[in-house]
């Protein structure tokens, strides 16, 4: 049977093998705040992508209503001068 000892240091190796694999120093506290911190700086860079997109997509909506109004607005004035009212 394994023991919990066994089984930690099996889980520890997995571990560190896995992350140095990916380029992670696990040995060196400085190199792991700095993946912490491009963790981070991703992190805020997708969610303000996000918010950019919603943003840009309610501007878009936006406009579409302008753009739906001046056409209502235009027509009503060309149906005004069509009967003589102006």
């Amino acid at each position: 049977m394994t023991s919990e000892e066994e089984i930690r240091q099996i889980v520890r190796q997995t571990v560190h093998e896995t992350l140095t694999s990916i380029g992670i120093n696990v040995y060196d506290s400085d190199a792991a705040i700095e993946v912490q911190k491009d963790q981070a700086w991703l992190r805020k860079a997708r969610v303000n992508s996000d918010e950019f997109g919603k943003k840009a997509k309610l501007a878009m909506i936006g406009s579409g209503g302008t753009l739906a109004a001046w056409a209502l607005w235009e027509g009503i004035k060309a149906a005004w001068r069509v009967k003589g009212g102006g």
